[in-house]
């Protein structure tokens, strides 16, 4: 069933916002929720359904977002090495070690491996946060240009379908996927028992945040082949759904089973983003 337009037809370069109530974000004009909190936004009347007279080339704002986007990846994906995960596992080590010594060392190393997890969580959370902020506006602006594209080639029905399900992928990641503050969740990865909410967000978000970019480009590449062009969707199997109730149990029964969970947790997403690079490089080729 296809949803109402995620942006204001008709506006063109010189696109509309409007302001949240709640977080005093800008969305487009037409957006029903708030790509940040997921605040209902209130009904925008539709304006009538007109082909304007649209810019695909070098001059498409909807365009230089896309490649603006892309481009700034070096910044926001960052892809962390996984021997990061033995940090916290040779604090404790060396705490241990010091403890057979004189048992006051064996705190201050336990006081180390925490503040090393704490950076942990920050580090991942930040990343989390700048990819969702790239990732929203990359997204947006492929379903215009797309339209816009279309409209030029009086393609809009044949693409319809993909473009609402664009759409929908679109609204529902805006409104799932919520930033958080990094420092915050530092804070709270310092506090046992709290700092499980930390570890629950993150197993929780790279599984279904890649199943909807890979869904969101299969539909992609459907609409840019049906205007002749060819921008290639890899095929790959998606990063499962980490199960945070399983990972825990286990963690509670092994102990070490927490550097395995620590290592998908910076693992899952380089995987994704080098994924989601390997569109990003076949669209850039396009748009030249």
């Amino acid at each position: 069933m296809g949803v109402e337009p995620y942006h204001k037809v008709g506006q063109g370069a010189n696109m509309d916002y409007i302001t949240c109530p709640n977080c005093g974000r800008q969305n487009p004009i037409g957006a029903s929720f708030c790509a940040s909190c997921g605040t209902q936004m209130g009904a925008v009347t539709p304006e009538p359904q007109v082909v304007p007279p649209v810019q695909t080339g070098q001059g498409s704002a909807a365009r230089q977002h896309i490649v603006a986007a892309i481009q700034g990846r070096t910044q926001t994906d960052a892809l962390y090495p996984t021997w990061w995960v033995i940090l916290p596992l040779l604090a404790w080590v060396v705490s241990l070690f010091l403890g057979i010594f004189y048992w006051p060392l064996m705190l201050v190393g336990s006081i180390l491996g925490l503040i090393i997890y704490a950076f942990l969580a920050y580090k991942l959370t930040e990343r989390i946060n700048n990819h969702i902020h790239r990732e929203l506006s990359l997204r947006y602006n492929l379903i215009v240009y797309i339209k816009e594209k279309a409209a030029e080639q009086y393609r809009q029905q044949a693409i319809a379908p993909q473009v609402a399900a664009m759409e929908s992928i679109n609204l529902e990641a805006s409104y799932k996927e919520q930033e958080h503050s990094a420092l915050g969740f530092a804070i709270l990865a310092l506090i046992p028992i709290v700092n499980l909410y930390v570890l629950y967000v993150l197993t929780k978000f790279t599984g279904p945040h890649d199943q909807r970019w890979n869904a969101f480009t299969q539909n992609a590449q459907y609409c840019f082949q049906q205007m002749g062009m060819g921008v290639m969707a890899p095929s790959w199997r998606t990063i499962p759904e980490r199960s945070f109730l399983i990972y825990f149990l286990l963690t509670v029964l092994t102990g070490l089973f927490l550097f395995y969970w620590l290592w998908k947790l910076i693992d899952d997403p380089n995987d994704h983003f080098a994924t989601q690079w390997q569109f990003e490089d076949s669209l850039m080729m396009q748009l030249r």
